[in-house]
C-alpha cells in the first residue's frame, strides 16, 4: 500500500471510529517549539506539570517512538447541548467531564485504530504504549501512574518488568499485583528520582519494542 492510500484509509477509519478532525504532518520538531517554550517560562502551564516535564519530548517525536515519520493528529469534539445557566448557589461543570471520562472513549478509539493501521501496514511501528495518572482512594490522595502497553507491539510482560527493574541499579520497586498494567507509586519519591524511574521504565520498554 503506498503512503498516500494509508493515509487516506486511516482517515477515512478515524472518522468512522467518531473523530471529527483526522490529518497527517511529517513527524519533525514542531515550528512553534520555541513558543511553546516560552509560553512554559513565563508559567502559564499552572499545574500542569507534565507539560514541563515532557517538553524535551514534544521537542523531538523520536523521543515518543523510534524512527518515527509521520504523525497522525485527531480531535473529538465533546460540545454538546447548551448548559443551563447556573442558579444561585450552584456552579458550572465543563462540557468534557459531564459524561464517560474521555480518556477512555479515546483511549478506546486509538486503540481501534491503530489496530486497523497494523492490518494495512503490518511492518509499521504505532506508538502502544499508555499512561494515566490516577489516585486510589485508599492511598491518601497520593497519585499513581498505571502504565499499559500493546503485548503485539513491547513484547513484555508486567511481571518481567517488575522483575528488571528491581533487579537493575539502583533497585527500584514499583506497586505488585497486577499483571495487565504497571503501577508506580510516587509516595517517599525524593526530588530527581521521578526521573531515574521514568527513564529506567523508558529502557525497559524501548529494549522490548
Amino acid at each position: 500500500m503506498s503512503d498516500s492510500s494509508l493515509t487516506t484509509a486511516l482517515k477515512a477509519k478515524a472518522v468512522c471510529l467518531g473523530f471529527d478532525l483526522a490529518g497527517v504532518c511529517p513527524a519533525v520538531p514542531p515550528s512553534s517549539l520555541e513558543r511553546f517554550r516560552e509560553w512554559l517560562a513565563a508559567g502559564y502551564a499552572g499545574e500542569m506539570t507534565y507539560l514541563t516535564d515532557r517538553a524535551e519530548v514534544y521537542a523531538d517525536p523520536n523521543g515518543v517512538l523510534d524512527g518515527v515519520r509521520s504523525i497522525l493528529m485527531l480531535g473529538l469534539a465533546y460540545r454538546t447541548v447548551e448548559p443551563q445557566a447556573a442558579k444561585a448557589g450552584q456552579g458550572r461543570v465543563s462540557r468534557y467531564a459531564w459524561g464517560t471520562d474521555y480518556h477512555e472513549i479515546v483511549r478506546h478509539k486509538l486503540r481501534a485504530l491503530a489496530e486497523f493501521h497494523r492490518r494495512l501496514a503490518p511492518r509499521a511501528s504505532v506508538r502502544g504504549v499508555v499512561t494515566e495518572v490516577w489516585v486510589p482512594e485508599i492511598a491518601n490522595h497520593v497519585p499513581h501512574l498505571r502504565i499499559r502497553w500493546d503485548p503485539n507491539q513491547v513484547k513484555i510482560t508486567v511481571p518481567e518488568v517488575i522483575r528488571r527493574l528491581r533487579e537493575g541499579d539502583p533497585s527500584i520497586e514499583v506497586v505488585p499485583g497486577s499483571r495487565d498494567q504497571l503501577v508506580v507509586g510516587v509516595w517517599m519519591l525524593e526530588p530527581g528520582e521521578d526521573r531515574i524511574v521514568a527513564r529506567r521504565i523508558r529502557e525497559i520498554l524501548r529494549s522490548a519494542a
